[in-house]
């Protein structure tokens, strides 16, 4: 059999070996040099017996090796993260998920919309079934709700217990990859991270609708990305906690978080200018990888970033996750920065996308131009 090396993959080296780290699977382990070359090699599907006839009987011990700890795969399962879907089994995260009724409302209105008798749908990633029921509700003639994570079972029991399992079909699954027997006309999906991209869904969902309607409405339609500046004030409440306890000292894990977006509720009035929209894309069918700028008017000192996501979930349907707006499960998205004083213009340049070795991260890089200098940032987001 032909095994291929799975796509979320980080390497570096420590002490003469090779760490490899696979965050979407759980997986870090140390092992001999030797392996870049058999997971190069590897890139494409082959065979232990190629393996060897490449490298010798070493490069075979550790094709075994490396198939053991689940770093060599079934071509067709390199690009599962079988870790992130155990994430959303927990009936805790539902309830939160469900209790969040500006998100629920939003999706409602939005299928009411979009969705007529004819209409065929598909729940991709369907959770606890929410999202499938509110569409048999808004009249689809068929819904097929779709889930890796094994919250499925409970929903199947929900949708009976709704009167709704004659519309809709619920299927175990990735639906990267699933086939429906017939065409959807609507697709609904709340596959949203922070800055709305990090759980990497764009490129899964592009997949299903080419297996199971191209021309297939989508709800939510489109995503923007919209920033502001806060002060040091935001920074230090987003960072209590991190400084020292009695003689204690945790100032390696500040340090860390420097480069960590931080889910947090950042009040309206910590904004120091006016919001500025990033981007505005179609989902899922842009790309989530994108630059984008933005400028500012800035008198005084700023502690970070303020970042968050608007959806359009129909033409006449937005909901708005923003600091100005009333607070989702999401809450906002903060960039810490080392405290800095502007005098005047602030300029951003940001390059967005998943980071190479975690399709479930999302990563922001770039810098900060201001009179006094420019300040490369990095953060990274979950």
């Amino acid at each position: 059999m032909a095994l291929a090396r799975i796509r979320d993959l980080d390497l570096s080296l420590i002490d003469n070996r090779v760490l490899l780290r696979a965050p979407g699977r759980g997986i870090g382990a140390k092992v001999p040099t030797l392996a870049v070359a058999v997971l190069s090699f590897c890139d494409q599907p082959r065979t232990r017996e190629q393996v060897v006839q490449a490298f010798g009987p070493p490069g075979g011990q550790l094709y075994d090796g490396l198939a053991e700890l689940g770093v060599l795969v079934d071509p067709d399962a390199a690009l599962d993260t079988p870790v992130f879907f155990q994430n959303f089994a927990s009936l805790d995260t539902h309830r939160r998920m469900l209790a969040d009724r500006l998100r629920l409302d939003a999706y409602r209105d939005g299928l009411n919309e979009v969705v007529t008798p004819d209409s065929v749908v598909v729940d991709a990633g369907t959770g606890s079934g929410v999202l499938a029921m509110l569409a048999a509700r808004a009249g689809a003639k068929r819904v097929y709700g779709i889930d890796n994570a094994e919250v499925l079972e409970h929903a199947r029991a929900v949708v009976e217990a709704n009167g709704l399992a004659e519309t809709i079909a619920l299927h175990a699954g990735d639906f990267r990859t699933a086939k429906l027997p017939e065409p959807a006309q609507v697709l609904v999906t709340e596959t949203f991270g922070a800055l709305a991209y990090a759980e990497g869904a764009t490129p899964d969902l592009q997949a299903c609708l080419a297996n199971n309607g191209a021309d297939a409405v989508v709800v939510p339609s489109h995503v923007e990305l919209w920033v502001a500046p806060v002060g040091p004030a935001t920074r230090q409440a987003a960072f209590a906690g991190f400084a020292t306890y009695g003689d204690l000292s945790f100032a390696p894990l500040e340090e860390a978080s420097r480069h960590r977006g931080i889910m947090t509720e950042v009040p309206a009035d910590a904004l120091l200018a006016e919001p500025v929209r990033l981007s505005r894309r179609e989902w899922p069918r842009d790309s989530d990888a994108f630059t984008a700028t933005a400028r500012f008017d800035i008198e005084g000192a700023i502690g970070g970033l303020c970042a968050w996501f608007d959806l359009q979930m129909s033409p006449g349907v937005r909901l708005s996750t923003g600091p100005r707006a009333p607070l989702t499960h999401w809450k906002h998205t903060f960039l810490p920065l080392d405290p800095l004083e502007v005098r005047g213009a602030l300029e951003l340049v940001l390059r967005f996308g998943p980071p190479a070795n975690d399709r479930r991260g999302y990563e922001v890089e770039g810098e900060i131009r201001t009179a006094q200098g420019v300040v490369p940032v990095s953060w990274r987001v979950r």
